[in-house]
């Protein structure tokens, strides 16, 4: 995998500018990364709009083609994601846990 990563000190959503950036300069490398200090229009799931403070959370997006995974089964993905995440979160703090379908919550704090 042939990563890129990519600073922004602020975007409207990782997620669009990673996409503006495949349809402006076509192919990027599987595994660009895409992380910013701060969004102005992030987005959660299901159309609803994901508000953050400057600095405070982890706010990126990479770029994956899991073409040996089934359109119907992609979620797996975010799902092993978080697991893994929380996995290495608990080794410093027990009070980590995961509202799905991705949000990581440390003592009910997102």
């Amino acid at each position: 995998m042939n990563e890129t990563f990519i600073h922004l000190n602020e975007t409207h959503s990782t997620n669009s500018y990673l996409r503006e950036l495949i349809m402006r300069e076509k192919e990027q490398p599987e595994g660009t990364v895409v992380i910013t200090d701060y969004q102005t229009a992030g987005r959660g799931q299901k159309g609803n709009s994901w508000e953050s403070e400057r600095g405070k959370n982890l706010t990126f997006s990479i770029l994956l083609h899991p073409n040996h995974i089934p359109p119907g089964k992609q979620f797996i993905l975010s799902q092993l994601i978080s697991i893994a995440i929380v996995g290495v979160l608990k080794k410093y703090d027990r009070h980590f846990t995961i509202k799905w379908p991705n949000d990581i919550y440390w003592k009910e704090k997102k």
